[in-house]
């Protein structure tokens, strides 16, 4: 909802409008003399009113129409044309699930207006059902009604539909390749050892130490003389990895194992604080209290499971 107030309109009270295609700030966009709408500038160049008719067309960062006044052309377009591009944005999501930050985490990173549809752990809601009736769980990122599963795939879908941000796989394709092939490597010889840590009892969750010191061990060698997984950028193996470290600490209050990130890896521990330097980073990742709640409380009904 935009708002003009008398500074911008010149009247004596303020309007509230919606915009087609999302919202912008007061400085943006606002009434014109009289109270008339004066709008926003879209790939046609022309302006656009509430309902989305065009009302006049722009030239030289001025309006040309009814309502003829200067206009900050330039300073807007390329922050609307992204939104307008954007189209409506939705995931269904859990807060506490790594996967699910790791879709948010990418579309904070391409600057994507978009709307988190909480679900409630563990149930699965007639929504959930209907957008991923396949795997029945989050994420699913619903982008103009349609539903994409499964988080490495909505990452490469945002990369894909949304290019004019920061790009989340390299452009060359081998390079390509290898940050699919290591995203893929986090999720088998990473998540899977770690939820066994934190899911198991007895033997399992023994295995499961020895077998994620091992390959975190590999994950160690590839950062060797880099500061991101892929290079001098962040990007999608640094997406995927990020979430499932800043669940560490859980697993040695709840799984009674502290992974010898410091001592052991160096380079992962410095390239994770690195990491929650971002403001996409920063944004996602919960509070460690909160997490520690949750991760509690799970632990609890998985051992009085067994």
């Amino acid at each position: 909802m935009l708002v003009c107030n008398k500074t911008h309109s010149g009247l004596g009270e303020d309007f509230e409008i919606t915009l087609p295609g999302g919202n912008l700030r007061d400085e943006d966009a606002c009434l014109g003399p009289g109270g008339a709408w004066v709008g926003v500038r879209m790939l046609t160049g022309m302006m656009f009113d509430v309902s989305g008719r065009p009302i006049c067309i722009l030239s030289n960062n001025c309006i040309e129409g009814e309502t003829s006044s200067f206009f900050s052309v330039q300073r807007l377009k390329k922050k609307y044309l992204k939104m307008a591009d954007q189209g409506d944005v939705k995931v269904l999501s859990f807060w506490a699930s790594p996967y699910v930050m790791r879709v948010l985490i990418g579309l904070e990173e391409k600057g994507i207006n978009y709307e988190t549809v909480p679900q409630t752990f563990p149930d699965k809601s007639p929504l959930l059902l209907e957008m991923n009736p396949v795997y029945k769980k989050v994420p699913v990122l619903v982008h103009n009604g349609k539903p994409v599963a499964e988080s490495l795939i909505a990452l490469e879908y945002i990369d894909e539909v949304w290019p004019s941000g920061p790009a989340l796989l390299p452009a060359d394709p081998y390079e390509r390749a290898l940050a699919r092939f290591w995203a893929d490597y986090v999720d088998k010889k990473i998540y899977e050892p770690a939820t066994h840590i934190f899911r198991a009892t007895g033997e399992k969750h023994e295995a499961a130490k020895r077998e994620l010191v091992e390959n975190l061990v590999v994950l160690e060698e590839t950062l060797k003389g880099k500061d991101y997984f892929g290079g001098d950028k962040f990007g999608l193996v640094d997406i995927v990895v990020a979430p499932q470290i800043s669940w560490f600490p859980m697993y040695e209050i709840v799984g009674e194992y502290k992974i010898p990130l410091e001592e052991k890896f160096p380079l992962i521990a410095a390239w994770m604080k690195k990491c929650k330097e971002r403001e996409s980073v920063k944004k996602i990742l919960p509070e460690y209290e909160k997490m520690l709640q949750f991760a509690t409380n799970v632990r609890k009904m998985i051992v009085g499971q067994v």
